[in-house]
């Protein structure tokens, strides 16, 4: 009877040790059992940790499955973004890696591709994720397309680092507007296009209309002086190359009464016509009417000093076809109350084909003098003349130097088709009577010039396209 008992309590005690190992490791089993058949046991226990394990795994596959739409979703807003922008061929399988911690970033930065590519034109491989979006599209500025296959790999490499969705968006989106700017600043940027058409005189030489204008403040007589004495140096070669010119002269005092009011008889007097008559009589006609005398304005307004002669004098004294050369010379700082930006566009605006307009400064760069008594600068005559592809002299250098230099620079001119712009480099297409022109030419600066044998004859059109 007890052996019996004993082996009945044996085999109970069995039993609980084995029912108690199994509840408490229930692993054991799934390691011993293959993966499929596990998984059917994890989906069909009714064990509490085991159903919110199941859950979990739900939640987590619904969310890999948004992960999936969305990025579905960027990869069809790339697709519209390259087509936009004439971009590279897209890799839509590069998109299909994107993760769900990554899935809000790619959505933000695909937008933000969408926009860059289009403002760029630079062909980006729209399949890149949050990260990798943002310096693709920096990038295909300057090279002018993405290889989609990194564009890829960056995708992948950037979606696996990805830990908090919310921040990887934010810093994506910052990223993404940056790059957007940065994109638009770039140098692959093609530049303004521009056509510019002149016709060829009967004689091939422009003729050339040349203002002065002359500070006649107290501190200028001995600069007169020497303006008057060396002008033979200035119009020496006018004479000898049989240039048509003629010349005006006014102030910088623009008082009232005196703003660009012209010196008595200095366009009737300072003509070509008049310096090929007699040459001795025009330079000394010259010298006394260029001699404005010091009992002008100490307040200098030598820019708007120019534009009042132009709105009293411009229908009468400028010939469309003609240069038109304004000289400035003071020794203080213009101090007109327009901005040289206006000042710019008054002069240029004079002129359909705005290459024309030149203006030099003869001025005071060392900044020589009392500044007690002188208002010394010269960087608003400066502005105007670099616009316009002048020339600024030093006027306490030799003036028979600075005004040999300036005469033969408008001289050289008269040959040359002008352009409003510094032209790009390989932009420039020459046209004349349509033709196109190759290798017959030179382009210096904004210059333009036929080789010999190649110059265009009289009355014919010349078309000048090019970027600047």
């Amino acid at each position: 009877m007890g052996a019996k008992i004993s082996t009945k309590l044996n085999l109970l005690c069995f039993t609980f040790m084995v029912l108690a190992f199994g509840c408490k490791d229930e692993s054991f089993y799934q390691k011993q059992i293959p993966a499929d058949q596990s998984t059917e046991l994890s989906n069909t226990s009714s064990d509490g940790i085991d159903s919110a394990a199941s859950a979990d795994a739900d939640s987590a596959d619904s969310s890999d499955s948004s992960s999936s739409s969305d990025t579905s979703a960027s990869s069809s807003s790339s697709d519209n973004s390259s087509s936009s922008s004439g971009g590279a061929m897209v890799d839509s399988s590069a998109a299909a890696t994107t993760t769900s911690d990554a899935s809000t970033s790619s959505a933000d930065s695909s937008s933000s591709s969408s926009s860059d590519s289009s403002s760029t034109g630079g062909g980006v491989d729209s399949t890149s994720s949050a990260e990798s979006s943002s310096s693709s599209s920096s990038a295909s500025s300057s090279t002018g397309g993405t290889d989609s296959t990194s564009s890829s790999s960056s995708s992948t490499s950037s979606t696996s680092t990805s830990s908090d969705s919310s921040s990887s968006s934010d810093s994506s989106s910052d990223s993404s507007s940056s790059s957007s700017s940065a994109s638009s600043s770039t140098g692959g940027d093609p530049g303004t296009a521009a056509t510019e058409n002149f016709t060829q005189t009967v004689d091939q030489k422009k003729n050339v209309d040349i203002l002065w204008v002359v500070d006649d403040s107290a501190s200028m007589s001995d600069e007169q002086n020497a303006l008057a004495t060396n002008f033979d140096s200035f119009i020496r070669d006018f004479i000898t190359k049989d240039v048509d010119f003629k010349m005006a002269i006014t102030t910088t005092d623009t008082t009232t009464g005196h703003r660009g009011v012209m010196v008595p008889n200095s366009s009737t007097l300072l003509t070509s016509a008049k310096a090929n008559e007699n040459p001795n009589q025009f330079i000394s006609d010259f010298q006394n009417l260029i001699r404005v005398g010091i009992r002008g304005s100490g307040n200098e307004k030598g820019l708007d000093g120019s534009v009042g002669f132009l709105d009293l004098y411009q229908n009468s004294f400028l010939r469309p076809e003609a240069y038109f050369i304004v000289v400035y010379v003071s020794d203080e700082q213009d101090q007109s109350p327009q901005t040289t930006d206006a000042i710019i566009n008054r002069l240029v605006g004079t002129k359909t084909n705005q290459g024309l307009v030149k203006a030099y400064s003869i001025v005071n760069v060392e900044g020589l003098g009392d500044p007690r008594s002188m208002t010394l600068g010269y960087d608003r005559y400066a502005a105007v003349s670099q616009a316009t592809d002048g020339v600024v002299s030093s006027i306490n250098s030799s003036f028979a130097s600075t005004l040999t230099a300036i005469g033969e620079h408008i001289v050289n001119l008269v040959d040359q088709f002008p352009l409003a712009h510094d032209p790009k480099n390989n932009s420039v297409v020459v046209k004349v009577n349509g033709v196109l022109q190759l290798g017959n030419y030179v382009l210096d600066g904004r210059l333009l010039k036929f080789n010999a044998g190649s110059i265009p004859p009289a009355g014919a059109n010349i078309q000048v396209s090019y970027r600047y």
